[in-house]
């Protein structure tokens, strides 16, 4: 794997983000985007065998990730012909309203929706992998306002296709759309759907934005056709990089002056230890330890050390294709596979 540092030379500081309450995990990656449960102080090894398994249901088709706020949380999945966006009830994963957003999409990746909903004090904000682009309110599922990226934008879509999760930061609801047209990133106001501006040139990209705060000034960083662009509030480009192609990976913003864009090649950074045994996996952080997915459900909870990998416990938490992100919030661990999904009570011994 080949890091490509982007270094900042200002000063960082704490940026405003969704209006949600601490325990939450309101979007992609969570509360600020970047697989760190912030909430989490300590968390208390679980046991060799696994956290106790509070409900699994079968949702359908689809590699949307699980948002949560308060008492509910919400994901996106296909049914076999369409795609909806929809709610569950946290404590008992019973449905508590679903809305069909788009007709499924089929591919040979694996069929249905691939973008992770997110959620603020009001609404829902969903996107299928066709494009449609819809915002529901949160607790009955009622539309409140649509865009469609094709349509609206003259986007084509990435080939596998639409994969970016929406951010939501203040009034705004930033998408990226992948036109090649100047509206590759389009900023939303969030209670209307009123397009505020658009920016940059898209690609066939599968990434999904972050942000964060350089001397007062509050950024939106986007990887699209092969650059790391930087975008103010009001979408004025700040600053460019060039990228590798092909990327999948969200970039992360390391305090106080650093951005890692994550492309193919060889390491150009010191490599502390690495663990085979995940495949297609995927990492969150939360009260000093690493909890990590592997491609095929595999669960290891592990030190989060710079020293060496120290393995605490790991399970079989599901089978088949497991490429969803874990979710954390309200000592629930939450996890998906192509189409079930899985929660765990951390707050309950086994």
């Amino acid at each position: 794997m080949k890091w490509l540092l982007l270094a900042l030379a200002l000063c960082s500081f704490p940026f405003a983000v969704n209006s949600v309450d601490e325990d939450d995990w309101p979007q992609f990656r969570g509360k600020n985007r970047d697989g760190v449960a912030h909430a989490i102080a300590e968390l208390k090894p679980w046991p060799k065998q696994g956290p106790r398994l509070a409900w699994r249901v079968n949702i359908g088709e689809g590699f949307s990730g699980v948002s949560v706020s308060g008492d509910r949380l919400f994901t996106m999945f296909a049914d076999g012909k369409n795609e909806f966006l929809a709610s569950f009830e946290l404590a008992s994963g019973k449905e508590a309203w679903r809305v069909q957003v788009d007709e499924m999409l089929k591919n040979r990746h694996g069929n249905g929706p691939r973008s992770t909903p997110a959620v603020d004090e009001k609404n829902v904000y969903g996107l299928s992998s066709r494009g449609h682009l819809l915002a529901v309110e949160k607790k009955t599922g009622k539309l409140q306002w649509e865009a469609f990226c094709k349509r609206d934008f003259r986007s084509e879509g990435p080939g596998h296709g639409f994969s970016s999760s929406p951010l939501v930061e203040d009034n705004l609801l930033l998408l990226q759309t992948e036109a090649g047209n100047g509206k590759a990133v389009v900023a939303f106001d969030k209670r209307s759907g009123r397009v505020l501006w658009n920016a940059g040139y898209g690609g066939d990209g599968y990434c999904s934005p972050t942000s964060f705060v350089f001397d007062g000034e509050r950024q939106f960083l986007f990887v699209a056709a092969e650059k790391a662009i930087a975008l103010s509030a009001a979408g004025k480009i700040l600053w460019e990089k060039r990228a590798a192609p092909g990327l999948i990976a969200m970039p992360l913003f390391i305090a106080p002056d650093k951005v890692f864009v994550l492309g193919s090649g060889e390491a150009t950074g010191e490599r502390k230890w690495a663990q085979r045994g995940f495949g297609e996996g995927s990492v969150i952080l939360a009260g000093g330890y690493l909890i990590i997915m592997g491609g095929k459900g595999n669960v290891a909870l592990a030190q989060a050390t710079p020293e060496k990998y120290l393995e605490i416990s790991s399970f079989q938490a599901l089978q088949g294709k497991c490429w969803t992100a874990p979710a954390i919030a309200r000592n629930k661990l939450l996890l998906r596979n192509h189409t079930e999904m899985v929660c765990y009570d951390l707050a309950v011994r086994n």
